[in-house]
């Protein structure tokens, strides 16, 4: 389906006697639920992310494919774009926006009721697919911030909940408690993964969210310290085109502790259940087999041969 068509479809939906500000903010929160920040941007390399930016400027966002029921990958320009889009057919005033002029990120002026507010749909992709309070919607351009009880208000007229607020608050200070009686960091890692596995705002995330939240959890239960002992991978494969496969993503935990001869525990990442299972050693070597590490990161427990690397038959890494 056309973006455009989409657009036309939600805009049938929306109540009239809804105000612009309410219009505006019911486009925000539905058009959080058909993006994810594009994995390739994310863990791509400077060129990769040129290039994907360079084609979000050109593309008309109107004629974009959209696949409902899914996902769509984009970047920053592209749902800035796509909401000036949508709010523009509804009759309000709206312009990409470079914030920071520093600062290369757009995100989405819009004017109503004789007041300018900027919003960032890309921020809170997050925010809306966990069903939690949005953080960057309404921000004063050239006046004060839309407040939030006037957000609260509104979203509980268009129906947007935030019972995701609660399940990850819940659950967030149940896992605290639950760790501080565990002192192997392993089994708290172990702990976390297992309980997380039945949240339910996790399954509307995409991948570039999915990894934010289990990366905002973990900084909240974990020291410093303990956090550097836990490894994000992202692996890819290149057809004969040099086009990447999906990422496999997969945890790495030091599961040894100050033991001379470490090992680690393996957590792989199921797209369908949005969820970390274990997997022995062996299972992950011949997982890896002939995989390339984005952004070249080092895999933990894993020899590595070059910088410019990739992994071998043997689970070690050679030159690409």
């Amino acid at each position: 389906m056309l973006f455009e068509k989409l657009i036309e479809r939600l805009i049938e939906k929306i109540p009239n006697e809804y105000s612009e500000i309410e219009k505006a903010r019911y486009l925000y929160i539905n058009l959080a639920k058909i993006f994810t920040f594009d994995e390739n941007y994310y863990l791509g390399n400077s060129k990769m992310q040129k290039n994907i930016i360079l084609k979000a400027n050109n593309e008309s966002i109107e004629k974009k494919e959209i696949v409902k029921n899914r996902k769509n990958s984009a970047v920053c320009i592209s749902i800035a774009k796509a909401y000036c889009y949508a709010l523009n057919k509804i009759g309000i005033e709206a312009h990409v926006c470079q914030y920071n002029p520093d600062d290369p990120h757009v995100s989405t002026l819009f004017y109503v009721e004789g007041k300018s507010y900027i919003a960032d749909l890309q921020l809170d992709l997050l925010y809306v697919q966990m069903g939690r309070k949005t953080r960057f919607f309404g921000k004063g351009y050239a006046n004060e911030d839309l407040p939030d009880e006037e957000i609260e208000r509104i979203d509980e007229k268009i129906g947007y909940n935030y019972k995701g607020e609660n399940e990850v608050s819940k659950k967030l200070k149940m896992l605290q408690e639950k760790c501080k009686g565990i002192k192997p960091f392993f089994k708290r890692v172990n702990l976390i993964i297992e309980e997380l596995k039945d949240i339910d705002c996790l399954k509307d995330m995409g991948l570039v969210e999915v990894d934010a939240f289990y990366s905002w959890t973990f900084k909240r239960i974990f020291t410093i310290g303990e956090y550097k002992n836990i490894r994000k991978n992202f692996l890819y494969s290149k057809d004969e085109e040099g086009n990447r496969s999906v990422h496999d993503y997969y945890l790495t935990v030091l599961n040894s502790e100050n033991n001379p001869n470490r090992t680690y525990d393996r957590y792989e990442f199921d797209r369908k259940s949005k969820s970390f299972n274990k997997i022995s050693e062996e299972v992950f070597r011949e997982k890896i087999k002939g995989k390339i590490s984005a952004k070249n990161k080092k895999i933990l427990g894993i020899r590595e041969k070059k910088a410019n690397k990739k992994v071998d038959n043997n689970g070690d890494f050679e030159d690409k």
